[in-house]
């Protein structure tokens, strides 16, 4: 999904919500190293349906500086809570 700031710069923003969200952008070292082969496995749509993820990786997004607007990767639960994050940010 993308999104087009009308008020702030889309790089502010994102800096914003790689504080807030840090902990779901990123799959750890520490993640990696304790899973078992079996699951290594693991199914992501899976992952992606719960409200409670167990492991990082479910959110990404871009910053396109030049038409101003970020691009959002994520599932529809979390999706939707960094879209209404985002729209407030983008106030005068």
């Amino acid at each position: 999904v993308t999104y087009r700031f009308q008020h702030r710069k889309a790089s502010v923003v994102a800096k914003a919500l790689e504080g807030v969200y840090q902990d779901l952008l990123r799959f750890s070292e520490r993640n990696l190293s304790n899973m078992s082969y079996r699951n290594s496995s693991f199914n992501r749509n899976i992952a992606a349906t719960t409200s409670s993820p167990e492991y990082q990786g479910l959110l990404s997004f871009s910053v396109d500086d030049q038409a101003n607007l970020i691009i959002v990767s994520a599932p529809k639960y979390l999706l939707e809570e960094v879209l209404k994050l985002v729209e407030s940010m983008d106030t005068p």
